[in-house]
């Protein structure tokens, strides 16, 4: 009587731990995130230096600012020693995306090309609001996330001797997130899950976001990535919105088993100690 006792308070000992853990398991599993992204930019504004603060009905306001509302934002009034006679131009391309449910997915890339401008036509920032839409078992859901880009200008020489000179390193000009990051939340079933932009780049553990590109005049962004920088973001989960009151959800069938094993575990521990109190009596 008493070995087969300790036998099934073993046994139901380790069916607790095993549908423990298979009920945490089902409730913390990963799921796949799919869904697209697409972006338009929106709100530049000028920087300080800019003449069409001072003098907006010069000639040049008119077409300094070109594809807001379009993935393509292009700005500033080209310069004549220009080889390339193109203007500053941000270009975001989206992409459709799957990836674990917590881990960074690619959102689309960017891809700036640096002119040689008048700098006095410069844009210090500009938006791309990013539409997120991410697939459900019923309707998708969508979210609206601005990004805000720093678009920082280094002055050139006053007089530079010619285009070689202009493509040093030190007249090279950059765009970075504006900090801190961005990121939002949504609400899904009752549930709330963050997303986060990570930066340029895919994030590995030891890699801290790359937050900048960098570019020389007449030229593409160019470094690891490519000249088409990746944009990096992930979906994690919140918790529930602060509006919604908890509730008495009916519990999963495993944890209905795992609670049943629990009071017959006690229960044969219970008749156990009385067992075993009785041989020790003789």
């Amino acid at each position: 009587m008493n070995i087969s006792l300790v036998f099934a308070t073993a046994v139901s000992g380790c069916s607790i731990f095993a549908l423990a853990a298979f009920g945490f398991s089902s409730q913390a599993q990963a799921f796949t995130i799919t869904g697209s992204a697409d972006g338009v930019w929106s709100n530049p504004i000028l920087d300080e230096a800019n003449l069409c603060l001072k003098t907006p009905n010069h000639p040049e306001c008119a077409k300094m600012v070109q594809g807001v509302g379009t993935n393509k934002f292009s700005w500033g009034t080209v310069a004549k020693i220009s080889a390339t006679q193109k203007p500053n131009e941000l270009t975001f391309t989206g992409n459709s995306f799957s990836a674990d449910f917590g881990s960074w997915f690619k959102v689309g890339s960017l891809k700036y090309f640096n002119a040689i401008n008048y700098a006095d036509t410069n844009v210090k920032n500009v938006t791309l609001n990013l539409d997120l839409s991410f697939d459900t078992d019923q309707k998708p859901v969508n979210k609206l996330l601005p990004v805000n880009f720093n678009l920082v200008n280094t002055p050139n020489p006053p007089k530079p001797k010619n285009i070689q000179e202009l493509k040093d390193l030190a007249y090279s000009d950059r765009v970075e997130f504006a900090t801190p990051l961005p990121t939002a939340k949504i609400t899904y079933h009752l549930d709330t899950f963050l997303v986060e932009i990570f930066g340029f780049g895919k994030p590995t553990f030891f890699s801290p976001p790359q937050t900048t590109i960098s570019a020389v005049e007449d030229d593409y962004a160019k470094n690891q990535y490519g000249i088409e920088h990746e944009i990096y973001a992930r979906v994690s989960y919140a918790g529930k919105p602060d509006s919604v009151p908890p509730t008495n959800n009916v519990p999963e069938p495993s944890t209905v088993a795992g609670s049943l094993l629990a009071g017959m575990y006690l229960l044969y521990r219970k008749n156990f100690s009385k067992q075993k109190a009785k041989s020790s009596c003789g």
